[in-house]
């Protein structure tokens, strides 16, 4: 899970050339160990592929959910599956997103907290949640906040929703050939 952070309308690149991986920061430190060698990485607890793993699991389990009406075949339950379902009001899928939204706002909330921005935008899988997220997100990332830096910012769905990453990449290839350094890039030998 990655953030693109705008500083001035620059892209904030670190040292290496990355920067805003946010989803290995740490958002519970008795957490399991993440794949990138750190404990409790937020993107643990909110990637969607974990979160349908978990889906599943407890459908698995005999949970009440009307998820099984949705998708009579259990291995194929999907993230837009679990929204509709918790559009419906269904009890496991607004757990799921109640889950999604503790853990975010809680990582999220480092990073306002550090950075201070104007806006907050998401993208990609989680923006198909919309303002089932969003409200969640806001109610919780209120509390745990200044108050009064809480009411500059906003937290929205980005317009580029699920393609987000493309756009991102793509932003980047054009600056780098505009600026002269992808020529650079490329045919250095």
């Amino acid at each position: 899970m990655g953030a693109g952070i705008i500083i001035n309308g620059q892209l904030y690149r670190r040292q290496s050339g990355f920067a805003g991986e946010i989803g290995h920061t740490t958002v519970d430190l008795s957490g399991e160990k993440c794949p990138c060698g750190n404990y409790g990485c937020l993107e643990l607890y909110v990637s969607i592929p974990r979160i349908i793993e978990q889906v599943k699991t407890a459908l698995l389990a005999e949970t009440k959910s009307i998820l099984r009406n949705i998708c009579p075949d259990i291995n194929r339950v999907t993230w837009p599956m679990i929204i509709k379902g918790a559009l419906q009001g269904d009890g496991l899928a607004l757990n799921i997103i109640d889950k999604i939204s503790f853990y975010l706002s809680t990582g999220l909330t480092n990073i306002l907290n550090t950075f201070d921005p104007q806006a907050v935008f998401l993208g990609n899988e989680l923006s198909i949640a919309g303002s089932l997220l969003v409200d969640r997100l806001k109610a919780k990332v209120s509390q745990r906040m200044f108050a009064e830096n809480f009411r500059k910012m906003d937290i929205r769905i980005s317009k580029f929703a699920r393609e987000s990453p493309v756009v991102g990449a793509a932003a980047i290839v054009l600056e780098k050939f505009y600026t002269g350094q992808l020529n650079s890039m490329v045919f250095k030998q």
